[in-house]
């Protein structure tokens, strides 16, 4: 049975493929390799406090910028309305953003929206 976060999950991941965002989830955890020389794996993004959802969004340079496309890296906690953002995951959103990334926290798919057009209007700006 799907978990509230897990059904917001999805909604961003949807509106993030409408919005040209090549977006992914980012599975994390510890597995169990099965058969006779069976050994514990890690697997997904083992960064501490790394978001749910990771990808990136293309964007067109202008032609002061010298007119080439660039991929910025997104970055997506995602949490139901009630959800807290722990302490080291917002630290890795702040890093990201002070780095030049996309990142923030969508309790929704219009959250998600929301923090690339901030992003996008950011651009407009300088």
């Amino acid at each position: 049975m799907a978990t509230g976060e897990s059904n917001v999950v999805v909604e961003c991941l949807l509106k993030a493929s409408r919005l040209g965002c090549f977006m992914g989830k980012n599975v994390r955890g510890m597995f169990q390799t099965l058969g006779r020389n069976s050994h514990k794996m890690k697997a997904g993004w083992m960064i501490p406090a790394s978001p749910d959802l990771v990808g990136h969004y293309s964007l067109v340079v202008t032609p002061g910028m010298v007119g080439k496309r660039v991929a910025v890296a997104m970055y997506i906690e995602v949490k139901t309305p009630e959800g807290c953002v722990a302490k080291e995951q917002q630290a890795f959103i702040d890093k990201a953003v002070a780095a030049g990334a996309i990142a923030g926290v969508a309790r929704s798919g219009d959250g998600l929206e929301i923090i690339l057009q901030n992003y996008i209007d950011a651009l407009k700006t300088i």
